[in-house]
């Protein structure tokens, strides 16, 4: 049955692609006319098998088993082709792109229900969401893909919380790449969809009212993860934020990566086009003309008691959001120094 849907999911999306064109995600050799391309042009998208076979060197092991999507991108970086929207998508970007998520919820939602859920179908999923939002005109600029690969995993992934949005997308950019579980509120995993979902991907529940548990459960069932192989993505701020606030950017991930011996790797997220609604929080209105950035930084190992390399993981995050012109809040052991423009 799986290799059904893959056929008929390959088939579909070819034709689609046919009829766009260049309107989905690009690999780094097909950047936006005011990006620079590399000295080398970067190599085509592949289809899943031949991905797989071609480049064993830069996919992990049992990456025939990942690549499912009909275009998946090997490369470092890649941004979303000018001129993307559907007409539909560009009249009612919200209203379109919503229809299509629920649909890809409802969709795997009901596989996941009767326990047939995959890595295949996750990394499906994150890109047909992705892939929607460009539809509706979201660009995404995405660099640092190949520090995933610069060292052997797992690894702790740390990263900004800003928005639904880099839930939905990180599957399909990390989880081709090495085994992934995410450090999520306990609460999802009772959702209707949703919640078999995630029950499905390995996650690491926490409650939010006791933190002493909640830390000894992510560094206990964490380290278990990450001695089977599986990578751990977190997020510090536990709750979605506008900008980045040293007050409440705590050092879990920090703490996991030197417990279980393994590198962190800190990314910088921004993910404002796709804001908080009022009435439902998951559902805000779709901004467009607000650009989507991730950004991988380099692995690196836990020295000692862990506060320096806290420190450089806050840093690469601030520095990429105030690059981004997004506010940065500093602590100053000192005066307790504002650093950029207040949230």
């Amino acid at each position: 049955m799986n290799q059904q849907i893959e056929n008929n999911g390959q088939s579909r999306e070819q034709g689609e692609d046919q009829k766009r064109g260049h309107g989905q995600l690009q690999p780094q050799g097909a950047l936006a006319p005011d990006v620079a391309a590399p000295d080398a042009a970067a190599p085509p998208v592949a289809a899943p098998d031949a991905v797989a076979k071609a480049c064993p060197e830069s996919c992990p092991e049992g990456a025939s088993e990942v690549f499912l999507l009909p275009a998946p991108i090997p490369g470092p970086a890649y941004r979303t082709s000018p001129a993307v929207p559907t007409v539909l998508g560009r009249l009612l970007p919200s209203v379109i792109f919503y229809l299509k998520y629920l649909w890809v919820l409802f969709r795997d939602g009901m596989i996941a229900y009767f326990g047939r859920y995959s890595p295949k179908h996750w990394i499906r999923a994150s890109y047909d969401v992705t892939r929607a939002l460009e539809e509706s005109g979201l660009v995404f600029n995405i660099e640092g893909l190949d520090n995933i690969r610069r060292e052997n995993g797992p690894f702790v992934f740390v990263a900004n919380h800003m928005s639904t949005l880099e839930t939905v997308a990180l599957p399909g950019l990390i989880r081709p790449r090495v085994p992934l579980s995410f450090v999520v509120k306990k609460s999802l995993l009772s959702y209707p969809f949703l919640g078999p979902v995630l029950s499905n991907c390995q996650p690491i529940g926490v409650g939010r009212k006791n933190a002493r548990q909640d830390l000894q459960d992510v560094l206990e069932k964490g380290a278990e993860l990450l001695a089977s192989g599986v990578s751990v993505f977190i997020f510090p701020q536990s709750t979605r934020s506008p900008g980045l606030d040293a007050r409440t950017f705590n050092s879990i991930g920090v703490k996991l990566a030197r417990r279980a011996g393994v590198a962190v790797m800190p990314v910088a997220i921004r993910s404002d086009a796709w804001p908080m609604g009022k009435l439902l929080k998951d559902f805000g209105k779709l901004e467009p003309c607000l650009p989507t950035h991730f950004c991988f930084g380099q692995p690196f190992t836990i020295q000692g008691n862990g506060k320096a390399e806290q420190a450089r993981v806050f840093n690469f995050i601030a520095g990429k959001m105030r690059e981004w012109n997004l506010p940065v809040i500093e602590e100053d052991p000192g005066e307790g120094r504002q650093q950029g423009p207040l949230p």
